[in-house]
């Protein structure tokens, strides 16, 4: 009988759950950014929030070090990794 503990060892359970791992790890660092944000800078429209929520992780990290020189939300929005 194929058992939930059978389950877990396969590699496709492996593999959704550093997945799972992975999305949910990108979801908080990308709310911390648009807290911190909004913490600085007042309501984040939705157009940018939607820009912040297609980015990856690597994406995330470097808006959020970005993020140390903008003065406006302005700033924010002309950050040239949307650009790309």
């Amino acid at each position: 009988m194929f058992t939930l503990e059978d389950l877990r060892q396969t590699r496709s359970f492996q593999q959704a759950l550093a997945e799972g791992h992975h999305q949910g790890r990108q979801e908080g660092e990308c709310q911390l950014l648009l807290r911190l944000m909004e913490g600085r800078f007042g309501p984040v429209g939705d157009r940018l929030r939607q820009q912040i929520q297609a980015l990856s992780s690597e994406q995330i990290e470097a808006l959020g070090l970005y993020l140390w020189e903008c003065q406006t939300i302005a700033d924010v929005e002309a950050w040239p990794g949307f650009l790309g």
